[in-house]
């Protein structure tokens, strides 16, 4: 028994002494770690993005329990526009979220039409909205809703991503969320003014029919969010915010619930539903990233009949 194990570990150190072998064994192991830390990494992004949702679901539950508010008004009188910020903002919330005087005193005519409006939107690149550590290094507006880097037409206010028809992320515009299926196109430059429900790239948004099941509303997910082109346009999920362009979106949001393991929230609870189509232009950017956008709402419907599930 002795001479058998001699005789195989004498034979095992001379196969691994064969460079060859040696060579196949590292790489082996090379292989071997690797995959485990690629395993490791995935891990980690898995539990990254399940605290995410558990802590978007629970926003937005705490919303539906009325222990959470999104509100905050823009109010207008005949000759200016104003804007009424809510008493729990601080002097660095309104300063990030403030529309310069100029761009107020330039669109006052335009913003006293019906369906109008102009805000200031902060990038989520400087901004994190999922970051909830105060940091007095920032001049990031930390007390208002998902920090205004998320806003909604559809009630003309900030809103968690959950419930945004747009948010800008590194300069690019996004649209769509939680069971709301957006189509954005960009126009190129032009003046809002010259944009009605006849232009092209507009009358194309208006005559889509919008998807009526769970499986069709995914699928346009995933084509948009590969950009489709048609009429020289192209009709995307995102689009790059660029001062003097105009945009189209039109923004469905469905009646549904959003479920977190036995947890559900049904979205009409937190939100106004309904499909929109706006129009809107970027007509600046500052030096923190964020930009301003002034935008008017061209049609108004009530959500499809479907009610789709979210997880």
């Amino acid at each position: 028994m002795l001479k058998i194990k001699a005789v195989y570990l004498i034979t095992l150190s001379i196969l691994l002494s064969s460079p060859i072998i040696a060579q196949t064994t590292n790489q082996a192991m090379i292989d071997a770690a690797a995959q485990r830390a690629a395993e490791e990494r995935q891990r980690q992004v898995d539990l990254a993005n399940t605290k995410r949702r558990e802590q978007e679901f629970d926003r937005l539950r705490a919303i539906s329990n009325g222990l959470y508010t999104t509100d905050e008004t823009l109010i207008r009188n005949g000759k200016n526009v104003k804007v009424r910020y809510s008493p729990k903002y601080t002097e660095r919330d309104i300063r990030a979220i403030a529309v310069p005087d100029e761009l107020l005193k330039s669109n006052a005519a335009f913003l006293r039409g019906n369906g109008t409006g102009i805000r200031r939107l902060q990038d989520t690149a400087v901004c994190d909205p999922n970051k909830l550590i105060i940091t007095a290094a920032t001049e990031c507006p930390d007390n208002v809703v998902a920090k205004a880097t998320s806003f909604s037409f559809r009630t003309d206010s900030f809103r968690q991503t959950a419930l945004a028809d747009i948010v800008l992320k590194g300069g690019e515009l996004y649209v769509g969320s939680t069971l709301t299926l957006g189509v954005l196109v960009d126009i190129g430059e032009s003046k809002i003014a010259d944009l009605d429900l006849r232009r092209a790239g507009i009358s194309d948004l208006l005559e889509m029919k919008a998807p009526d099941s769970q499986d069709e509303v995914e699928r346009e997910n995933s084509i948009l969010k590969k950009g489709l082109d048609s009429g020289g346009y192209k009709f995307s999920s995102s689009a790059s915010a660029v001062v003097g362009h105009a945009y189209a979106l039109r923004s469905i949001a469905y009646n549904g619930e959003l479920q977190s393991g036995k947890r559900t929230v049904k979205m009409a609870s937190l939100d106004k539903r309904g499909d929109v189509t706006i129009v809107f232009t970027v007509i600046q950017k500052l030096d923190d990233g964020s930009i301003g956008i002034l935008w008017k709402k061209i049609s108004e419907a009530a959500p499809p009949k479907v009610v789709l599930k979210a997880h």
